[in-house]
């Protein structure tokens, strides 16, 4: 969520000023498919998301809670709950006028569907949304959770506090769509995406370009903007995605303060070999984090599911121990340098900059030890059962989010949306995730994580790579 932000307000400085009326040209990156397909990068869909379906609640410079969509919120304490109220005359690209409706139905449309999507991940602890049965019809009321209270207006109730649920709902993923632009499926578009936010889709994707137009003329926004996931079209205005043979020479760079992302390796939980403890050690202890960003620039080796920035670390150092490697390659696995390992990357045809690097430098210390590393790139965000049983390892970028350090573990627990890499009956993972969760107190909630994240780095779970920063 925060890379897609991050994009966003790189973007918006040009929406706003020099461009006003004027057209704008923006790639975003080189998957060759619609930015607003269920299977783009988080950060593409994240940024379009947030210029067509628009922001609940956005954030100003200092992450405090600004109006967007929402015209206000608050805690009710007589009702232990969120109550949540829609900006007056707030209308859909289609002409539909925004409703009570719309709001409880775009915070619940993904446990309805039969998608992956992150719906658990971010909103599983609204009271009731585990008793919906996915590919069910949604129907108003049916979660004791949500309530509508007026035409403009929703209460939310949580089963366990969560300090930074309100901060969630600044993740355009989440914003208002309208249920009669959906395919019953609840997530994908029966033509084109609709949604309340300051850009409309003039023309949907074709040929690698999507076109946007703004809702309002007089906001002092770029008119027209052309959104590119093919780097071969155009000669750009804005690029948040860096193509291997680039000229960049005439374009200004900037790069963000936080980390917007970690890099991490996590393993198929259905794959034979990836399901061997001493496999997860193996790769652990083979891999030289520092020597895998050495020349990547805004990268910084990665030793915790968390990035720096965030609070909860526990302060692992590097698990580097080319011995122990050895000694398992000599003994329970010397099958490997016959075998190979087949890695899997979430990635167009061709890989980024970055990501050549990371997996190039993956090669390179596999092959000193003798173990040969192949890879394929794959479009399938969530990891699918052939992907999982053909490869033993994932290569991914987990987007990091800047409120909740609990949404990085999420993914780990049965909440994830991805079945093929995350943990499979571990009720000690399940047990201190929710110790994490229930706890409202600052120092309880941090030890609690600390704990989990500890948990998480013994068990081998996932081996962070890399923090990655947007540029």
């Amino acid at each position: 969520m925060l890379k897609g932000i991050l994009r966003l307000m790189a973007c918006a400085v040009s929406l706003t000023s020099a461009s006003e009326g004027k057209e704008l040209h923006i790639l975003l990156g080189d998957t060759r498919a619609a930015p607003y397909s269920e299977t783009a990068p988080g950060d593409i869909l994240s940024t379009f998301n947030a210029a067509v379906l628009g922001q609940m609640i956005k954030t100003d410079k200092n992450l405090e809670l600004v109006p967007g969509l929402l015209e206000s919120w608050n805690w009710d304490f007589k009702s232990s709950e969120y109550i949540l109220r829609i900006s007056p005359n707030l209308k859909f690209h289609n002409g539909r006028k925004v409703t009570a409706r719309d709001l409880e139905f775009s915070l619940l449309r993904g446990f309805f569907s039969n998608h992956q999507s992150f719906y658990r991940t971010y909103l599983s602890n609204v009271l009731g949304v585990d008793k919906i049965v996915p590919g069910s019809a949604f129907k108003t009321g049916a979660v004791a959770g949500v309530r509508i209270i007026d035409e403009k207006t929703v209460g939310v109730k949580l089963s366990h506090p969560n300090p930074s649920f309100l901060l969630g709902l600044t993740g355009p993923y989440f914003s208002f769509v309208p249920i009669e632009e959906l395919n019953s499926d609840y997530i994908t578009w029966r033509s084109k995406p609709v949604g309340a936010g300051p850009y409309r889709v003039k023309d949907p994707f074709k040929d690698g370009v999507t076109v946007l137009e703004t809702v309002s003329e007089n906001d002092g926004r770029a008119k027209t903007v052309f959104l590119y996931t093919n780097y071969e079209l155009h000669k750009f205005d804005i690029l948040t995605y860096a193509p291997a043979d680039f000229d960049f020479s005439k374009y200004n760079k900037t790069l963000s303060e936080m980390a917007a992302a970690v890099f991490n390796l996590s393993f198929s939980n259905v794959h034979p070999v990836a399901k061997d403890n001493r496999f997860k050690r193996f790769v652990r202890d083979v891999i030289s984090k520092a020597d895998l960003v050495r020349d990547l620039e805004g990268y910084s080796p990665a030793e915790e599911l968390l990035p720096k920035h965030l609070w909860g670390r526990v302060g692992l150092k590097s698990t580097m121990n080319l011995e122990e490697a050895r000694s398992l390659l000599n003994g329970p696995l010397k099958h490997l340098r016959e075998t190979g390992i087949r890695l899997s990357i979430f990635s167009g045809p061709k890989l980024s900059v970055q990501k050549s690097a990371l997996v190039h430098g993956l090669q390179k210390q596999f092959a000193a030890l003798g173990v040969p590393l192949t890879y394929e790139t794959s479009l399938n965000k969530f990891t699918t059962k052939e992907d999982a049983a053909r490869c033993s390892l994932f290569l991914s970028g987990m987007v990091s989010d800047y409120i909740d350090p609990l949404v990085m573990f999420a993914s780990l627990t049965k909440r994830g949306a991805d079945p093929y890499a995350r943990s499979v009956n571990d009720e000690k993972l399940e047990e201190l995730y929710l110790d994490s969760a229930v706890n409202a107190q600052r120092d309880l909630r941090i030890e609690s994580l600390r704990k989990l994240s500890k948990y998480v780095n013994d068990q081998i779970y996932v081996i962070p790579l890399a923090e990655e920063r947007v540029i």
